[in-house]
């Protein structure tokens, strides 16, 4: 804590700014795995297989 005494307004902007940046981006991957698990779930629950597209 002493070391974000020293910071400046503009550095602890930054660093909060950081930190909240990380965030978003561990929530939004962690959402598109979620989505893409219950797509995938979903797909061979249907029983699809290619439906005539190769891979």
């Amino acid at each position: 804590m002493a070391a974000l005494q020293d910071m400046s307004t503009e550095a602890l902007m930054l660093y909060i700014g950081q930190g909240l940046r990380q965030d978003t981006a561990r929530l939004f991957s962690e959402r598109i795995l979620e989505t893409t698990a219950r797509v995938l779930a979903r797909h061979i629950s249907s029983g699809g297989g290619a439906h005539g597209h190769s891979a």
